[in-house]
């Protein structure tokens, strides 16, 4: 609907847990609810989803991954894997995005679709999140200094000033300039507050860095939010480019976003790219920058320097660059 001069679209998601007599305590009934209404927002935006057996089981694991996370030594525990982002035309290197990785000596090798939800669901995400800048700060010193480092802020990061405050401080201090990181958002902080999202996005600039939009397309998008933002560049979310081989909507749905970003003067970042095919054909849409297996998958800490230097080195058209 119009609100003023904006156009506001509104959705809602629900999570619920059925009542039945001499059943569970109104605490639980709750808590279940509330993890059904957050798998809502996650996979089913826009519907009601019931709390099940498959919900009880996720419940029950994040609530171990929780336990083992608020004991962890995040500094030792923690690591940080780094994967490309290339020049569309040319191949050139642009940046590197840090990748959390957790290796919890209780749960072993812990993905990061299982632990960083968790983390974002309760105060952990904090010290998370300033440990790993740190770990790819430091890593990022021992790049060339044409080379960019991308991290990613939870929305929680951005809309605590607290929060937001420690991180500009790290970042301005950090070992390398700060006008090389690019700072990754989600969708998800602008629809909670989008003018503290704004002024957030404005004080990472303010220090020299770029702030980018990530997963572009897959949630609550639209130009009502993203020409209002000072952004650098649009992450367009891979799914798109998985369906382009099969599904000429899907190619046209790039082309726009593709276009869209061109014509606000922001950078297009294509994630997802797995063939030589769909990287010829985005090209051909006018994309700048792209990710994805067809170039690397991520690569530990001390493998990014002899990776840059082979990629250097070898004065070969792009495609056959790539293992």
């Amino acid at each position: 609907f119009a609100f003023d001069d904006a156009f506001a679209a509104i959705s809602t998601s629900i999570g619920f847990e059925a009542y039945t007599e001499g059943g569970n305590e109104p605490s639980c009934l709750y808590e279940r609810a509330d993890f059904a209404l957050y798998f809502a927002k996650q996979n089913h935006r826009g519907r009601a989803v019931a709390f099940s057996e498959e919900h009880e089981r996720r419940m029950k694991g994040a609530a171990l991954v929780e336990q083992c996370l608020r004991r962890a030594d995040l500094d030792a525990e923690m690591s940080l894997e780094y994967q490309p982002l290339h020049d569309a035309e040319t191949g050139a290197i642009v940046s590197f995005e840090a990748l959390a990785r957790w290796n919890s000596p209780d749960l072993g090798r812990v993905s990061p679709a299982e632990f960083v939800p968790v983390a974002e669901r309760s105060d952990i995400i904090y010290p998370l999140s300033r440990t790993l800048l740190r770990k790819a700060l430091a890593a990022a010193s021992q790049w060339p200094e044409d080379v960019q480092l991308s991290f990613n802020l939870s929305a929680r990061d951005l809309m605590s000033p607290a929060a937001l405050t420690q991180i500009i401080a790290i970042a301005a201090s950090g070992p390398i300039a700060p006008s090389r990181i690019d700072f990754e958002i989600t969708e998800t902080a602008l629809v909670t507050d989008f003018e503290r999202a704004r002024k957030a996005v404005l004080a990472l600039k303010s220090i020299g860095a770029s702030v980018s939009l990530d997963d572009f397309g897959t949630g609550y998008s639209s130009l009502n939010y993203v020409h209002r933002l000072p952004l650098d560049r649009i992450k367009i979310d891979g799914g798109f480019v998985r369906e382009m081989d099969s599904n000429p909507l899907a190619r046209d749905v790039v082309r726009t976003m593709i276009s869209m970003a061109r014509n606000l003067n922001f950078d297009c970042v294509i994630e997802g790219v797995e063939t030589a095919e769909q990287l010829a054909l985005l090209r051909t849409f006018g994309c700048t920058m792209a990710q994805g297996y067809l170039f690397s998958r991520p690569l530990a800490a001390d493998q990014v320097a002899p990776f840059i230097a082979a990629r250097r080195d070898i004065g070969l058209p792009l495609e056959r660059k790539i293992a």
